[in-house]
């Protein structure tokens, strides 16, 4: 007899890991890369609370976890693979959607910004596209971006700060194919602010410490 898939909603226990004061005006979501953890992922955004008060960072952890290495060791953890793609999707906006709604109990007016690393640049995406999240900004670090696009996500996005992100040695996305993702993004998105360092595929503080001090301070009206 052939057997035949079916899907169940089942409760998960999530990660999230969070510094600075909870009633914020600002808070910044930060989605790590494939094989990170949040409780490390978010050590880079620390010293971001100490400098702009008036921020909070929240780091939610990827659902699925894994040994990086044999079957002990190190563990790292992954937003989604190919496999089952859409329900990891509907699970994965969801989730995040959760954490904005954990974040407005404390203060209903509090901004949200999400920053995107990697495989947490796709992950962003399509939050942003299919959950109800409208960040006050969009940093998109050292990853791809995803092919799905539509007419209410761009309009989500209009008065959003976009900033366009990579290393200049990174080892994962090609000088070319930076430079063709940020064109095709700067073609729906006039107000985009491309930004690189000497570095690899990794974070910088320096330069996260310039842009949010652009986002959080930047004047209504100016133009990039």
């Amino acid at each position: 007899m052939k057997s035949e898939k079916f899907s169940l909603r089942v409760p998960r226990t999530a990660r999230i890991f969070q510094c600075g004061n909870e009633n914020t005006p600002e808070a910044l979501i930060v989605l790590h890369g494939y094989g990170f953890l949040a409780e490390y992922f978010i050590k880079h955004f620390e010293h971001l609370p100490e400098i702009y008060p008036k921020m909070s960072v929240y780091a939610p952890e990827g659902l699925s976890r894994f040994y990086k290495e044999g079957f002990y060791g190190n563990v790292g953890a992954s937003w989604m693979t190919k496999e089952d793609r859409l329900s990891e999707i509907q699970d994965q906006q969801e989730y995040l959607d959760l954490v904005v709604e954990h974040i407005h109990q404390h203060n209903p007016q509090t901004r949200i910004h999400v920053l995107g690393f990697s495989q947490g640049v796709a992950t962003a995406w399509r939050w942003i596209l299919n959950g109800s999240v409208q960040p006050a900004s969009f940093v998109l670090w050292a990853g791809e971006v995803p092919s799905e696009y539509s007419a209410g996500f761009m309009q989500k996005l209009q008065d959003c700060s976009l900033y366009h992100v990579c290393g200049t040695e990174d080892e994962f996305i090609p000088p070319e194919l930076e430079e063709n993702q940020y064109l095709k993004l700067l073609s729906h998105f006039p107000g985009l602010k491309k930004r690189n360092f000497t570095g690899k595929h990794t974070l910088n503080q320096a330069l996260l410490t310039e842009i949010y001090h652009e986002v959080l301070y930047a004047e209504p009206s100016s133009k990039p």
